[in-house]
């Protein structure tokens, strides 16, 4: 089985380090939705698109959807809902929710944000994407958010769940997916 996972292009949210959100690309993001449509025409990818709902997801897909044969938007792959915090800089959910920032800082994987989820949310919230693609076999290529991905990793590889809310998905890189689900050999493209 072949999935292959990338974050959005950088957005402006990005730039201003907010949270959530539904903010358009940056100029960068938008460089990066191009090269990735490169990517997608002189490489063997997957043929199914998946993306998340949101702008900055479908703004990066745009220059190469109809490379695909198949392109779904899934709201499932929407970014973790930081519930009353949407919005704000880091800067400012620290000083605002001071007793909130603190308890996440100690416990990501299980802290929820007000009125919003949890890493252990979205780890289920994902999952019926995963079941779905492991049970039609369909090789997939998967747009959406960095917490996502993580969950995405979760279900494919089975790393420690502690680990989730920590591991790597840098920007404008593709996480590349390959083997039986459970046990997925993953390798990092910059493009």
């Amino acid at each position: 089985m072949h999935i292959i996972i990338s974050r959005h292009g950088e957005s402006n949210y990005n730039l201003e380090n907010r949270i959530g959100g539904d903010p358009s690309l940056s100029a960068r993001g938008h460089e990066y939705g191009k090269r990735l449509a490169k990517y997608c025409k002189d490489n063997d990818v997957p043929e199914h698109l998946i993306s998340s709902q949101l702008v900055r997801a479908r703004q990066t897909v745009f220059y190469s959807s109809k490379i695909f044969s198949t392109y779904e938007i899934c709201p499932e792959l929407n970014e973790i809902n930081a519930g009353v915090v949407e919005h704000l800089t880091y800067e400012e959910f620290k000083n605002r929710y001071p007793d909130e920032h603190k308890r996440r800082m100690n416990d990501k994987l299980n802290f929820r944000y007000l009125e919003g989820e949890s890493y252990v949310d979205l780890i289920e919230r994902t999952r019926p994407i995963v079941e779905e693609i492991v049970k039609t076999e369909k090789d997939t290529f998967i747009v959406c958010h960095r917490a996502v991905a993580r969950a995405l990793l979760f279900h494919l590889m089975k790393i420690d769940k502690k680990q989730v809310p920590h591991q790597e998905i840098p920007l404008h890189t593709i996480l590349d997916l390959t083997g039986k689900p459970g046990e997925m050999n993953l390798t990092y493209h910059e493009i």
